[in-house]
């Protein structure tokens, strides 16, 4: 029966969340894909890690504004990899990840299918984001030619060499817009020639 699933699906997340709480603080890299306890196992790690976590993999882990700011507070100095794609991401969690103190150290960011607008992205380097970033995936976050006209221009981001704008509906003019822009490196020019 249907209800005899959701009831062994939940044994299983219980059990996983538990084997992930008992994990030491020497822990280098978490992957964790749409699970329901995503949130709750960010938590249980994220707080044991200790700066020692170099990559955090939370894909469609839903954890939406709250799970954001929680993972926010924890001790993530040593992240150099972050993928929080499908993850219910809004103009607040992106103010809050510019706001830690974390996210500077940085370098590969995935932020794809995020519900944010422009102006959280403006907020999320504003805020000292983009540090030592290199990489920076909005892949299918919706970002249309005017957007892309936008992000073309913004100074921050320069320090990139890999920009994903794919899934977006960019157009010719947002394509060319990134093309000629005079604040882009030249990888991430070359890549929408």
């Amino acid at each position: 029966s249907t209800q005899s699933r959701s009831s062994a699906a939940s044994d299983v997340y219980k059990r996983q969340l538990e084997m992930l709480r008992g994990c030491g603080p020497d822990l280098e890299e978490l992957c964790v894909w749409r699970s329901p306890v995503g949130q709750a196992a960010v938590m249980a790690i994220a707080t044991r890690a200790e700066g020692a976590l170099r990559r955090l993999v939370l894909e469609g882990c839903d954890l939406g504004d709250a799970g954001v700011m929680s993972l926010c507070e924890a001790n993530l100095s040593g992240l150099e990899e972050l993928n929080l794609s499908n993850s219910r991401l809004r103009d607040t969690s992106l103010v809050a990840l510019g706001g830690s103190g974390w996210i500077k150290g940085v370098r590969r960011l995935n932020l794809s299918q995020g519900e944010f607008t422009l102006r959280g992205l403006e907020r999320l380097w504003e805020r000292g984001g983009l540090g030592r970033m290199r990489s920076l995936s909005l892949a299918g976050c919706g970002l249309g030619p005017d957007e892309v006209i936008e992000l073309a221009k913004t100074p921050a981001l320069g320090v990139l060499v890999e920009l994903d704008l794919s899934f977006n509906p960019i157009g010719e003019v947002g394509r060319s817009a990134l093309r000629t822009s005079s604040v882009l490196s030249e990888s991430v020019k070359e890549a929408y020639r």
